[in-house]
Parts: C-alpha cells; structure tokens; sequence
C-alpha cells in the first residue's frame, strides 16, 4: 500500500506544472536537509515518546498530527546545528 501511495504522489507532483522559484531559501534549506531529517527523525520520535507518548494516546486526533510536526521541527533544526559545525559538515548528509 504504501508503494502504492508513493506512485501516486510522484505521478502527481510529475503530472502538475509547480515553477518553485530556486531562490526560495526554505525550498533550499528543505531539500539539502531532508535526508539527513528522514534519517534522525527515528532518534526525535524515540526521544519524544517518553514525554508526548500518553497523550498521543490518551488524544490521538490532536496529538498525532502535533506530535509529527514536532519531530520534522527537531530533526530539521537538528540538522541545520549539525550544518553549521565545521568538522561534522565536512561528514554529514
């Protein structure tokens, strides 16, 4: 199901005339990150159960879509302090 479900999107996206302008900084900052989120949003969610995981079941229809957009918020600032340190920016994604 859920290859299904990227087919459609790319399919999509592909389909539709989007002109994202390349200056767009957060365009820019999203697509040089967005590995490195996909990669540390695992450590986010593990981190963040411990204090979010009762409510997310005690109120599921408005913790879970708070509780994801807080993880990609962590990850991606994350991700950009890891950016700005030279010695980990020579490694990192």
């Amino acid at each position: 199901f859920t290859m299904l479900e990227a087919v459609a999107i790319y399919t999509f996206f592909t389909s539709c005339d989007f002109k994202v302008d390349k200056s767009n900084i957060l365009v820019d900052k999203l697509s040089r990150n967005s590995f490195g989120i996909y990669i540390i949003h695992i450590l986010v969610i593990h981190f963040l159960n411990k204090y979010f995981l009762e409510l997310v079941f005690n109120y599921p229809m408005l913790f879970i879509p708070l509780f994801s957009l807080l993880v990609f918020v962590v990850s991606f600032f994350i991700i950009e302090i890891l950016h700005k340190i030279p010695f980990i920016n020579k490694w990192t994604f």
